[in-house]
């Protein structure tokens, strides 16, 4: 009974530091499917996580994009290493538009019942082992909504598909990669990608950890890639709308 009341006030002390967006595991079932309870300014959410990607169900009466945006807090809270000596997001480059650094939205197009806008989010971590040895972990995501003239909330806006494709690059010298099953190595051997994606859903969320890279002459940068792609079916023409939203987090020792 003990043990389960120093849990019990660790999940407290949990929720109490995450402020706007705490969790708890609620539990894991046969198939591998991860349930979590998130709090989103008081009020439950739940979300799935299965082969590491995030889904959000349908939260009315709720703030979507609040929902989004506290979501990826908590998930990128999740991937932080303790062994980091150094945390990639630093101050990015002028591409970037939104309220914080890695995160970036805009206006895709424009229905008579409001605005329709996407996003990207992006969240890394690099743990350097050594000058030469780093790990990588990281989170990323998707997500769109509607922003009505007559409202001064948003509100959801599904998509028929996104596809999220995420890109990590280690800047070095001979770098060579270790993956984690679902990343790819391409063309060259100092960058590696994973895509996931999935259909009718307003947000796609994609944490992972694992992905290395080595080399004998040092790394000196890492940078995190991340591509959100949505394909919209206008409600006008019922033409196919494809919109894009990239975000570049760079960083370095």
């Amino acid at each position: 009974m003990r043990s389960y009341l120093v849990w019990f006030v660790a999940l407290l002390v949990l929720g109490a530091t995450l402020q706007g967006a705490s969790a708890t595991t609620v539990y894991k079932d046969q198939l591998g499917v991860q349930n979590y309870s998130v709090l989103v300014n008081g009020k439950p959410v739940s979300v799935t996580v299965k082969n590491g990607i995030v889904t959000i169900p349908d939260t009315p009466g709720m703030d979507r994009k609040a929902v989004f945006e506290a979501v990826n807090r908590y998930f990128s809270s999740q991937g932080q290493s303790l062994l980091s000596v150094k945390d990639v997001s630093i101050t990015p480059t002028g591409s970037f538009t939104g309220s914080d650094d890695d995160y970036r939205y805009r206006k895709s197009f424009t229905l008579p019942s409001g605005d329709v806008y996407i996003s990207s989010y992006t969240s890394i971590t690099a743990s350097w082992i050594t000058q030469s040895f780093v790990d990588v972990s990281g989170y990323s995501a998707g997500s769109s909504w509607l922003e009505p003239y007559d409202y001064w909330w948003s509100v959801s806006y599904k998509s028929k598909s996104i596809t999220l494709t995420i890109s990590i690059k280690f800047v070095g010298i001979d770098v060579s990669i270790s993956v984690p099953p679902g990343f790819s190595i391409g063309g060259n051997s100092d960058t590696t990608s994973v895509t996931v994606s999935d259909t009718y859903t307003d947000y796609l969320g994609y944490r992972y950890s694992g992905v290395q890279g080595l080399s004998t002459f040092g790394i000196t940068r890492v940078e995190g890639h991340t591509h959100s792609s949505f394909l919209f079916y206008d409600t006008q023409t019922g033409d196919g709308i494809q919109s894009n939203a990239y975000v570049f987090k760079p960083g370095g020792v």
